[in-house]
C-alpha cells in the first residue's frame, strides 16, 4: 500500500514538474504549439511518420507572422527562428553568443565523427577550422582539377560499357559514388582506387560501410538528438567501427609513407602531415580529420549529386539548356575545361543552386546558445532573453519552400537563381551561414559540377521507370538521404 501511495506522489510531482516545464516558452510570451506529456510537439518523428524536418516545416507554416517559435523537442524546450535578421544575428553578427552546433556525439563513442569540424566545440573548433581552412583554398581547387576531370572521363567511359541498345540504366546514388570516392582518394591521399574498374573494389565497400548503419544505429542517433543526454547512455555512434578503424589504418600508412618518402603533392594529405608535426600543440586527432574529409567528400556529395542527375532528367529543358551553356562553354576555351571555365557556367551554378534548395542537404540547421542572448520583439515592443543551453532551430528545408521567398516553391526552375540580386538574404543557406558554415563547400561544389559536365556533354537522361516517384527519405537522418534507387536511363549522345 505504501509503495502505490509513492507511487502515486511521485507521479503527481512529475506531472507538475513537466506542466510547469511545458508552459517555460508561453512564461516568456512566446507562442508555439500545444506541446504533448512526455514526447513535446515531436511524436510522429518517434515513430518515423515523419522526420523532424517536416515537423518543424509544419510549426514554421502554422505561425506566419511570428518572428520566433516556441515547441518542446521532448522535454526540451526549443526556440525555432522565423525571423531572418535574427539568423543573421545568430550566424554571423553575435555568433560568439551561438558558437556551437546543437549536436551531441561523444569522441570516445564515435572517434571520427566525434572529431567532425561540425560536432566539435568552443576553442577545439576554432583552433581546427584554423588550420583546415589553408586545404579548401581556390588555389588547392586548381590543383586537384585535372584529377577531378580525369575521374570524370572514366565515369562516362564505364556508362558507355554498360549500353544495351544504346542506353545505359544507372542507379544514380551508386554512380556518383563511385565518382566521388574516386576524386577523394585522388585529390586527398593520391591513390587510384578503381571504383569504374572493378565490380567491387575494396575501397568501396569500405566507404559504403563507413556510413551503413543500421535501423537500430540511426534510430539511436535519432534519439540523440531529441534528447541530447541520452547520447551517452546510448554509445550513440554514427560511423562504422569495424570500417573506421580500417579507414584510420589506412590514413596512417599513407601517411607514413609520405612522411619517409619526402613526397610532396601540395594535397590533404600533406596538410596532415603538416598538423601532425604540430599535434602536441593542437591536439588535434589528425587521422581522424582525415577520415572525415573521407567520408564527408564520399557521401553528402554523391547523394547531391545524384539528385541533381535526378532534376535534369526529370526536366529535359532544363538538361537541353545546361548542354548548350557546357558546349558554347568549351568551345570558347578551345574545348578544354578548367577551374575558372566550370566557375563561368552561370547556368550550371544556377541548376546546383536550385537543387540544393528543393532537396535541403539538411532540413534543419540547429546552434546552442552558449551566452544568455537578449532578442527585442518588435512586434510587441519587448524583449526576451535566450537562455544559455538553448537548442535554436533554424528551418532551412521550410525557408527554402516558402513562397513568400521562392515563388512556386515545389517546382525546380533554375532561373530563380540567375538574378541573384533578386534573392533575399539568409534565405538560401545549403552549407549554413557564417564563421561555421561548410568547410568543404569549394570541394563539394566542384567535383560535383564537372562530374555533371561530363554525363549531360556526353549522355541525354531521363528517369527509368524502377524509379519510385516521389521521392521518399529517411525520416530519422540528419542529412537528405533518399530511401530507395535513382534510377535513370543514360542515352549515349553520337557526334
Amino acid at each position: 500500500m505504501l509503495s502505490v501511495l509513492l507511487m502515486v506522489v511521485l507521479g503527481a510531482i512529475t506531472y507538475c514538474y513537466l506542466r510547469r516545464h511545458y508552459s517555460y516558452w508561453s512564461r516568456k510570451g512566446i507562442t508555439g504549439p500545444r506541446p504533448i506529456f512526455l514526447l513535446g510537439n515531436i511524436a510522429p518523428s518517434i515513430t518515423g511518420k515523419k522526420s523532424v524536418g517536416d515537423i518543424v516545416t509544419e510549426i514554421y507554416n502554422e505561425y506566419k507572422g511570428n518572428p520566433i517559435v516556441g515547441f518542446y523537442r521532448t522535454v526540451t524546450p526549443c526556440l525555432l527562428v522565423r525571423d531572418l535578421n535574427l539568423i543573421k544575428d545568430i550566424t554571423v553578427k553575435d555568433f560568439k553568443h551561438f558558437e556551437n552546433n546543437d549536436i551531441h556525439i561523444e569522441r570516445k563513442s564515435d572517434r571520427i565523427f566525434g572529431s567532425h569540424p561540425f560536432c566539435l566545440k568552443g576553442n577545439e573548433w576554432k583552433n581546427c577550422r584554423k588550420e583546415l581552412t589553408h586545404s579548401f583554398t581556390s588555389g588547392k581547387m586548381k590543383l586537384i582539377f585535372p584529377m577531378l576531370e580525369e575521374n570524370g572521363q572514366k565515369m562516362v567511359k564505364s556508362i558507355c560499357s554498360t549500353t544495351v541498345n544504346e542506353i545505359s540504366v544507372l542507379e544514380a546514388k551508386k554512380l556518383c559514388s563511385k565518382f566521388t570516392l574516386e576524386n577523394v582518394n585522388a585529390c586527398a591521399f593520391g591513390m587510384d582506387s578503381q571504383c569504374f574498374r572493378k565490380t567491387e573494389p575494396m575501397d568501396m565497400r569500405m566507404a559504403y560501410g563507413l556510413v551503413k548503419t543500421g535501423s537500430w544505429g540511426v534510430y539511436k542517433y535519432f534519439l540523440s538528438t531529441i534528447i541530447p543526454r541520452i547520447h551517452k547512455v546510448l554509445n550513440i555512434r554514427i560511423v562504422n567501427s569495424t570500417y573506421g578503424n580500417e579507414l584510420l589504418h589506412m590514413i596512417h600508412a599513407f601517411m607514413s609513407y609520405r612522411v619517409k618518402s619526402g613526397v610532396v603533392r601540395n594535397d590533404f594529405l600533406d596538410s596532415m602531415v603538416q598538423l601532425k608535426e604540430n599535434a602536441p600543440s593542437n591536439g588535434f586527432d589528425i587521422l581522424a580529420l582525415g577520415a572525415n574529409f573521407f567520408v564527408d567528400g564520399y557521401e553528402t556529395s554523391s547523394t547531391v549529386m545524384a539528385l541533381l542527375l535526378f532534376e535534369l532528367a526529370m526536366h529535359k529543358e532544363v538538361q537541353n539548356k545546361l548542354r548548350s551553356e557546357i558546349r558554347q562553354s568549351k568551345e570558347l576555351s578551345g574545348g578544354k575545361l578548367s577551374c575558372e571555365v566550370v566557375q563561368s557556367m552561370r547556368y550550371l551554378d544556377a541548376c546546383f543552386n536550385e537543387n540544393l534548395r528543393v532537396h535541403s542537404i539538411v532540413s534543419t540547421l540547429g546552434k546552442t546558445c552558449t551566452k544568455s542572448y537578449t532578442y527585442h520583439l518588435k512586434h510587441r515592443n519587448t524583449s526576451v532573453v535566450i537562455e544559455k543551453g538553448t537548442p535554436i532551430i533554424i528551418p532551412i528545408s521550410a525557408i527554402h519552400h516558402d513562397p513568400q521567398y521562392f515563388e512556386n516553391p515545389i517546382h525546380f526552375c533554375p532561373e530563380r537563381f540567375l538574378e541573384k540580386k533578386t534573392l533575399q538574404k539568409y534565405t538560401f543557406m545549403p552549407f549554413g551561414e557564417g564563421p561555421r558554415s561548410c568547410l568543404g563547400k569549394r570541394f563539394g561544389v566542384l567535383q560535383i559540377k564537372v562530374g555533371v559536365i561530363d554525363i549531360i556533354s556526353n549522355f541525354e537522361l531521363s528517369v527509368n521507370e524502377k524509379t519510385e516517384l516521389p521521392l521518399k527519405y529517411n525520416p530519422w537522418f540528419f542529412v537528405v538521404a533518399p530511401t530507395k534507387g535513382i534510377w535513370i536511363n543514360a542515352k549515349k549522345i553520337l557526334e
